[in-house]
């Protein structure tokens, strides 16, 4: 029993040597299964090298990349406007010191581009004229590329100029007339363009020119079938006019 004791206790012996001299021999840096073998080393630095450059390169080309896109995004929202100006056409011709009115001044429009829809812009409130007559009181004179120019605070197209289509020509009075003043016993001066006569039915009646269109100075005074006097006075007629249905 002693020797079989003894013989255990000398083979776990030297199966403890053996692995011990084993561990010894792996911990040789020559040795290429060895945890500290030169090969794994230079190995282990390669790659970590490796890594830095990569890293370093993704992280360039990512920053380059992301600079790009911000800088076009930003040239494209600061050089459009989500807005489009319209001016329509300005009314030909007018008469000089005579207003023209707001129902005759073109037109100015804001359309939004994606939705289509528009705006009427108010003159002075939203917007100002540039090369434009006095529209109260213009002068004698041709105006040609009248524009407007949209407020900068404006609720639409702020800041942005349109220029106007067609071109105004403001006529000199050929003639002048003296009206008497409702507010007082002075009088102010009024001119008058006017047209060639027109003989029609034994009756001849003088003409005005309003801008493009020319009228007759007097009411018709011509008899048809259903037309009357005013009072059925005949001075009416020849002073005002008939009256038709």
């Amino acid at each position: 029993m002693k020797t079989n004791h003894f013989l255990s206790f000398a083979a776990m012996l030297c199966i403890s040597l053996l692995f011990s001299c084993t561990e010894v021999q792996r911990d040789n840096p020559d040795d290429e299964k060895s945890i500290n073998y030169k090969g794994s080393s230079f190995s282990l630095k390669s790659s970590s090298s490796s890594s830095v450059r990569v890293s370093s390169s993704s992280s360039t080309s990512s920053s380059s990349s992301s600079v790009k896109v911000s800088s076009s995004s930003s040239m494209s929202s600061s050089s459009s406007s989500p807005y489009r100006l319209v001016c329509e056409v300005v009314v030909d011709t007018g008469i000089a010191d005579e207003p023209i009115y707001e129902y005759d001044m073109p037109e100015v429009i804001c359309i939004e581009n994606k939705s289509k829809d528009e705006f009427i812009l108010e003159p002075e409130y939203d917007f100002q004229w540039v090369n434009a007559p006095n529209w109260d009181a213009p002068k004698a004179g041709t105006y040609s590329k009248i524009q407007v120019k949209v407020n900068n605070d404006a609720e639409v197209c702020r800041g942005l100029t349109a220029t106007c289509s067609g071109t105004l020509t403001i006529l000199k009075g050929s003639s002048s007339s003296v009206v008497p003043s409702s507010s007082s016993s002075s009088s102010i001066q009024i001119n008058i363009v006017y047209g060639d006569p027109v003989n029609y039915e034994g009756e001849t009646y003088k003409t005005v020119v309003i801008g493009t269109q020319t009228w007759f100075q007097r009411n018709l005074n011509y008899d048809v079938a259903g037309s009357k006097c005013n009072e059925n006075s005949t001075a009416n007629c020849n002073e005002y006019g008939r009256l038709y249905n």
